[in-house]
């Protein structure tokens, strides 16, 4: 790939950067060709083309047209672009009297050859401009080492980015590169994103990690047959499929995800041995030193838990295992170990006593008190199951320190569960939802010397 000299002796890959813009619409424009529904066709062209199209249009018009302009046979190439600028702001013009004050669902229905014949001329006009002029553009550029820093081009054109509207207005159109009226109407278009959200225009939210995680669980808690050992398995290996996911996962941001789901997981798994399992296993003959062991382990896994979580406040997923990699290391692995010795001699030493037991050595003192809407004179392994499954469906999904002291505490797992479902499901929520949608990212966020041309 050919470098640009500029005036400081630096080389700055220019062909590349524009390559990148140009990939952008194009990926844009090849994801909206694919969809196979109306609907979709037309989501995709109003959530994503229309405004990479925008921004780089606004790129050409504001930034390369009057550079070029000063450069030897520049002038003609510019006044190409721009009328492609112009073509492609009409369709979209076009795109956007039909969406407006309209659901998504009912635009294709009633224009789709319409729909169609926009699409057709955006990919006719950004191909001629692809093929005719982006080649051009950098020939011209690079030609003009004496008077042109790519440096200064790049950063002109990241500024722009940055602050450009992404829908077509006759007025940014009209004055191009004015600041005042780009960063007004940048303004005015995420309002304009925000009330679109609300008119069926945004694809579903996606859920939250833990809620996912939560949910994983609660399947696993209630497939047939419902016994202690099939339930502590379940949930044993549900815990083991996120240590797999860790170990296979790659970069910080991934892994950082799914170290909160595995805090999530264990987090219940141990509220469900501390609340229901261990108080038991205490109240009958030889359980007493199994069920300390279980505690010990929960405590220490809660500390764990704690510390990550500590690390881990104020910092965005993708910044932990950078900023703190060897602390974030130390206590992943430290993680894993406690629970794979919870699954290797924990679980199988509770299970064996369990199945030793007669059914009436599974009532207890606090059996009448547990949960009052099961008949305690008939509690069994089946309902001890069902109990636990209950638990853990009421269960805190984050660690808390006074909880993780008082585990059997229904007051604390009550207080604590509501206090996490609300911090974990926020994003779930409707009214979460409506007040802070979330909004398409903004186009040409990682466009630049990094992306590879597609030609």
């Amino acid at each position: 790939m050919m470098q640009v000299t500029g005036k400081q002796g630096g080389q700055v890959p220019l062909r590349e950067l524009l390559a990148g813009y140009d990939n952008e619409v194009q990926e844009s424009l090849s994801s909206a060709l694919a969809t196979t529904t109306g609907t979709d066709r037309v989501r995709a062209l109003h959530n994503r083309l229309l405004p990479s199209v925008a921004v780089h249009d606004a790129v050409l018009d504001s930034v390369l047209c009057p550079l070029l302009e000063n450069l030897s046979g520049g002038s003609s190439l510019a006044e190409r672009m721009r009328q492609g600028c112009r073509e492609r702001a009409e369709l979209l013009r076009r795109f956007e009297s039909l969406t407006k004050g309209v659901a998504a669902r009912n635009v294709y229905a009633a224009s789709g050859e319409e729909i169609e014949g926009i699409l057709e001329g955006l990919e006719r006009s950004f191909e001629a401009h692809i093929h005719d002029e982006t080649d051009e553009l950098g020939d011209v550029l690079s030609s003009a080492t004496a008077s042109v820093d790519p440096d200064v081009v790049a950063a002109r054109m990241a500024i722009e980015t940055r602050r450009a509207p992404t829908r077509i207005h006759r007025a940014t159109s009209a004055h191009p590169g004015s600041a005042l009226l780009d960063s007004v109407y940048r303004w005015r278009d995420r309002i304009a994103d925000w009330v679109d959200t609300h008119h069926g225009w945004s694809e579903a939210e996606p859920r939250s990690p833990r809620t996912e995680q939560v949910e994983e669980l609660e399947d696993e808690a209630t497939k047939a047959p419902l016994t202690v050992g099939s339930l502590l398995s379940g949930y044993d290996a549900t815990v083991d499929v996120l240590i797999d996911q860790l170990r296979s996962a790659e970069g910080d941001l991934q892994r950082a995800e799914v170290v909160h789901r595995l805090s999530a997981a264990i987090t219940i798994h141990d509220s469900v041995l501390g609340g229901v399992l261990c108080p038991l296993v205490a109240a009958v003959p030889g359980g007493v030193g199994p069920a300390e062991r279980l505690r010990q382990g929960c405590r220490h896994r809660a500390e764990l838990l704690m510390a990550w979580k500590a690390l881990s406040r104020g910092l965005p997923a993708s910044d932990v295992f950078r900023l703190h990699h060897a602390e974030a290391e130390q206590i992943v692995a430290s993680l894993i170990e406690s629970f794979s010795s919870h699954e290797h001699e924990g679980s199988p030493e509770v299970v064996n006593l369990l199945e030793r037991l007669p059914e009436k050595a599974y009532r207890h003192r606090t059996s009448p008190f547990a949960d009052f809407m099961w008949p305690w004179h008939s509690d069994g392994p089946s309902v001890l199951a069902l109990r636990m499954a209950m638990w853990a469906r009421s269960s805190p999904t984050r660690p808390h320190p006074l909880f993780a002291r008082y585990p059997s505490s229904r007051v604390l797992r009550s207080v604590y569960h509501f206090a996490d479902h609300l911090s974990d499901s926020w994003r779930d929520t409707v009214l979460e939802g409506w007040l802070f949608p979330r909004l398409s990212a903004r186009p040409f966020r990682d466009a630049g010397p990094s992306q590879q041309p597609r030609r």
